[in-house]
């Protein structure tokens, strides 16, 4: 027999929460009172606003020359580096993801031609989420100098993962096991001992990891009123428990 109970929501003073469907599947006694099993699904959802940002920045040159167009891809880089220093990032903050330097062709009447090269870095800042370190990072990015466009998402910083982690864990246990004992008391049974319990993480689902937002930095350099608000992101876990159950 299946029984499908809807979980309370919670909503903690530091961290949301959420509960999803419980699934319930007694296996029920037998007439000569064996002790028999029920066995309890939860899952529970917890939320929290991202403490992190990570700002990516796509370098990319062309050059005819592929000694050229590594020279100034990495020179590229440099410049950008210090000027974010500069404007205040710490060093560490930034880093690069990877270089690439590939052949660029152009058609022409159906033939390829080659045109020279296109050199790629990924560079990135990341950071606590900061107004003003992300007023800071625009201001750079609307020098000429520096048109290569960004983009910003949000990340859960360690602890906050850890965080909801636990805090799913705990909410998803505490309503299977309010579930598994009002079912047995509809049916004049106890809760034993545990038997097994086992567990499944979905980590910020339903909800993307990050939240993506591209922009291009102004020409006039004003970012004083750049200021965004990150959206809470997810972290769901299910335990599934056994329970011995025995008769009230």
């Amino acid at each position: 027999m299946q029984l499908r109970a809807l979980a309370r929501n919670f909503r903690p003073s530091l961290l949301a929460f959420a509960a999803a469907p419980l699934l319930i599947t007694p296996n029920l006694m037998s007439a000569q009172d064996t002790p028999g099993v029920i066995r309890v699904s939860g899952q529970a959802t917890v939320k929290a606003v991202p403490e992190v940002m990570v700002v990516d920045i796509p370098i990319t040159v062309k050059n005819d020359s592929y000694s050229a167009c590594s020279d100034e891809l990495m020179a590229s880089f440099k410049r950008l580096k210090a000027a974010l220093v500069k404007a205040g990032i710490d060093e560490k903050l930034i880093y690069s993801n990877g270089l690439r330097i590939s052949e660029n062709y152009e058609y022409d009447s159906g033939k390829r031609i080659l045109k020279g090269f296109e050199g790629n870095i990924q560079a990135l800042v990341k950071t606590e989420n900061n107004t003003k370190t992300l007023q800071s990072i625009s201001g750079v990015m609307a020098n000429d100098a520096f048109n290569f466009g960004y983009s910003l998402r949000y990340e859960l910083s360690e602890k906050q993962k850890e965080a909801l982690r636990d805090e799913a864990m705990k909410r998803a246990v505490q309503e299977a096991k309010a579930n598994a004992t009002a079912l047995g008391a509809g049916l004049d049974l106890k809760l034993g001992q545990v038997l097994e319990i086992s567990y499944e993480v979905n980590e910020y689902a339903p909800g993307p990891l990050v939240r993506n937002y591209m922009m291009k930095a102004e020409a006039s350099g004003d970012s004083s009123d750049l200021e965004l608000n990150p959206q809470e992101q997810e972290l769901s876990k299910q335990v599934t428990v056994v329970w011995q159950v025995l008769p009230i």
